[in-house]
């Protein structure tokens, strides 16, 4: 069954269909919401109340973009849990085993300047740099013009190299 098939199965309460779905999607999912909450019992709570609401709400999905629009209710239920803690750790995707402490500790730098960025700017920058979602991605996501979604990213990347050039780390850490 293709993609639009199984939407269409979805919205008249098949169940299996849905699943296939959300099942490719997964990673996804549980990555975006670990990337914004920072930690992974929070991006779980998020990931199954997404897949639930998706659920109770598939009827009123408009168009194929599913994807999309899963990933959007996942945002959604990330703030939700934002508002609750009020400020969460940003984690910086693991260095792999072997890099020096140098770039280490450059990293935990980094993860310390993402949480300091307004939410909006985070948000952006983690969507395009560590999800590789393209600008008009994080505008649809994000429910933004596609000009204020490049804003944020700009603003929020502008931010961040001032800060780690204050701070002298070296640009191998920066992804963009």
């Amino acid at each position: 069954m293709n993609e639009l098939s199984l939407l269409t199965a979805a919205k008249k309460g098949d169940q299996e269909a849905f699943l296939a779905l959300v099942e490719p999607l997964e990673r996804h999912l549980y990555q975006t919401a670990l990337g914004i909450l920072g930690n992974c019992h929070d991006a779980e709570d998020a990931w199954q109340n997404t897949v639930l609401n998706a659920w109770r709400h598939i009827r009123s999905l408009r168009g194929p973009h599913f994807k999309t629009w899963i990933t959007r209710i996942l945002l959604n239920e990330a703030k939700a849990i934002l508002r609750q803690r009020r400020r969460a750790p940003i984690p910086v995707p693991s260095l792999p085993e072997g890099t020096e402490t140098q770039d280490r500790t450059d990293s935990l730098v980094l993860q310390d300047y993402l949480v300091s960025l307004p939410e909006q700017q985070r948000e952006a920058i983690l969507l395009r740099f560590w999800l590789d979602l393209s600008l008009e991605d994080i505008a649809a996501l994000t429910g933004v013009p596609l000009s204020t979604a490049k804003t944020r990213l700009y603003q929020g990347v502008a931010k961040l190299k001032a800060r780690m050039k204050e701070a002298e780390i070296g640009a191998r850490q920066i992804p963009f």
